[in-house]
């Protein structure tokens, strides 16, 4: 199975971002924006980031109309998202598989435009979806840190006052509970 990293591209000038996925030995950026431009960073507008990121010889491929896009409205029950509907949605799953066949030809990250990896819920969601694809996730930080899922899910989960320690639940049901909290429809 893969190894995927994910990386956020927070306030980062290019050079220091290019060099946290060289460092790594990343050869493709997945990129999971459903609107991939900032008027902040305008470095990391999509055209901009692919063009220089092929001068290095780094793939870029733009996942936004899949992985992006919002189907949490469509994958709700009465106890909030039904969490099999949400992750088998066919966009996902479309996505799944791109990303899936992309892994056969490069060492593939993940990009979102934030820097701390829990408050991007897709590459959260996208990291648990390959995990249960029998994958393996590392988030890269903003500093150089590395974190496996698990242990940003942990940092989710305290940060969002999530009990991981119940006796008379499941041993994920806290995961669960974070995920669910993840794709919550306002309404």
């Amino acid at each position: 199975m893969a190894h995927f990293y994910s990386i956020g591209h927070s306030n980062l000038e290019l050079d220091a971002f290019v060099a946290r996925l060289l460092s790594h030995g990343i050869t493709g950026l997945a990129d999971l924006r459903q609107q991939p431009y900032s008027g902040y960073v305008p470095h990391f507008n999509k055209e901009h980031l692919q063009q220089h990121l092929k001068t290095i010889n780094i793939a870029y491929a733009w996942l936004g109309d899949s992985l992006g896009q919002r189907f949490e409205d469509q994958c709700q029950k009465a106890q909030g998202t039904d969490l099999e509907l949400f992750f088998g949605h066919p966009l996902m799953l479309a996505g799944l598989q791109r990303l899936e066949k992309g892994a056969q030809h490069y060492k593939l990250a993940l990009l979102c435009s934030e820097g701390d990896v829990i408050a991007c819920s897709r590459a959260m969601l996208v990291s648990e979806a390959l995990i249960r694809r029998g994958h393996h996730i590392t988030h890269l930080g903003t500093k150089g840190e590395l974190a496996s899922h698990d242990d940003v899910l942990n940092r989710f989960a305290d940060k969002n006052g999530i009990n991981r320690l119940s006796l008379l639940a499941d041993a994920d049901d806290w995961k669960m509970l974070c995920y669910r909290m993840m794709t919550k429809v306002d309404g």
